[in-house]
């Protein structure tokens, strides 16, 4: 396939041409989603303060979409920013004739370090999942372009967690590629480890091929294995 570039995708290392356009999306590490942002501190402190306002106004609902619960900064050295815990949804369940109340809560963290800034959630957190996120976020370390971690790491977009993570290992890291060739064309790849690959790409297609038609939508054309390979 040509000349090829190493990148890191999550644990592993995965070889693709030079000329690939690469992105990353829907990262979930220990439960959270993870977004990457490249920009200033200064419009990182505005998003931040933005975002607290409005969870702030949202009131005290106990219906998954009530206001703030507790906010605080972040103490990590190098690190700046804040955790957020709210949305409070009240509910209960049935233990025979008795009634539990229950109560799950959203949580959020924002980080910034360098020019990098990240966003991690999980619809149902509380406190002690926002306390694994900020033990996870002390092993974050930034990488540059083509950086190849010489240490046990989970990559994202622009940055690494070094491993042995906090509780609940689980890295689901997507990688998205393009093809400058074919602008029509984007290809994506999960790197899920711990789970049972279960059948192949080539068996399930075998088993649905007979199903579907494939037509071309714009234009006609043969991708070369080159760069698929």
């Amino acid at each position: 396939m040509g000349t090829r570039k190493t990148v890191c995708v999550g644990r592993y290392l995965v070889d693709v041409p030079v000329q690939t356009r690469m992105s990353f999306a829907g990262n979930v590490v220990n439960g959270f989603e993870v977004g990457t942002f490249t920009e200033s501190e200064t419009v990182f402190r505005e998003q931040v303060a933005a975002r607290e306002a409005e969870i702030v106004a949202r009131g005290a609902a106990t219906d998954g979409s009530g206001g703030m619960f507790e906010a605080r900064d972040l103490r990590i050295p190098g690190m700046i920013g804040r955790t957020r815990i709210s949305g409070r949804n009240g509910g209960y369940w049935m233990e025979k004739a008795r009634r539990n109340e229950d109560e799950l809560l959203s949580a959020e963290v924002h980080a910034h370090t360098g020019s990098l800034s990240l966003r991690l959630s999980a619809k149902y957190g509380g406190e002690a999942r926002a306390r694994s996120v900020e033990a996870l976020l002390a092993r974050l370390r930034l990488s540059g372009e083509g950086e190849i971690p010489d240490e046990p790491e989970v990559c994202i977009d622009h940055a690494f967690f070094v491993e042995p993570l906090p509780a609940r290992k689980i890295a689901h890291i997507p990688m998205h590629l393009g093809f400058a060739e074919h602008p029509d064309l984007t290809m994506a790849f999960v790197t899920m480890p711990g789970y049972d690959s279960g059948s192949s790409l080539l068996a399930l297609w075998d088993g649905i091929a007979s199903s579907i038609r494939l037509r071309p939508t714009r234009r006609r054309g043969r991708i070369p294995s080159s760069q698929l390979a």
